[in-house]
């Protein structure tokens, strides 16, 4: 084993590493450096965001997404775990600018409401800027136990194209779908009749 190859390859990855937050640094210069600061920052940027949403501008919301990235990154002491644990930035941030129990959150904004599918009412859990695959993802379940409605999780790769679409009529259209088409994968095919 070639140790010197070893120590090269290790002052290599340190140098980029040492470049990467160099470069990181630079960019998130204006972005709050603190917790108290950067709550009301990450409010401003979920309004953004929805405006942005709801004016059709995606090279707009990838650019406010970088930037509430940026800011829990930077948050977290530039260590990329920002979602590592419950009391991480990301979830920080979430928690503290979440809408109010049972009101409809804007784009990019955590919260809970509830929908009705077929007279079943049905939990909502948007995730927010740090949601998986996308700030439109959620999760679903039902209220009631005994309720024919499981637990599930929609990760979405983007948000709708209409501009009058709400996180609420969002997920509403997502979870009716998913019910209509468990549905019809549970009816009996019928059978054909055997040729003479």
């Amino acid at each position: 084993m070639d140790t010197q190859q070893l120590g090269f390859d290790g002052l290599l990855a340190s140098a980029a590493e040492d470049n990467r937050l160099y470069h990181l640094k630079r960019r998130t210069t204006s972005l709050p450096g603190d917790m108290s600061a950067g709550i009301p920052y990450f409010k401003a940027l979920i309004i953004q965001i929805d405006e942005a949403v709801r004016a059709q501008d995606w090279e707009c919301v990838q650019v406010l997404d970088d930037e509430a990235h940026d800011l829990a990154l930077k948050l977290n002491g530039f260590d990329p775990g920002i979602l590592a644990h419950d009391d991480a930035p990301g979830y920080e941030l979430a928690r503290m600018t979440a809408a109010d129990p049972g009101t409809v959150p804007l784009w990019g904004q955590a919260g809970e409401f509830t929908i009705t599918i077929d007279s079943h009412p049905v939990r909502i859990e948007m995730r927010g800027i740090f949601a998986i695959g996308s700030l439109a993802g959620f999760t679903a379940r039902g209220v009631n136990n005994d309720q024919p409605f499981p637990y599930r999780s929609f990760i979405s790769s983007g948000v709708p194209c209409d501009p009058d679409m709400t996180p609420e009529s969002f997920a509403y259209e997502l979870v009716r779908r998913f019910v209509d088409e468990e549905r019809k994968a549970a009816l009996p095919r019928k059978r054909r009749k055997a040729k003479k």
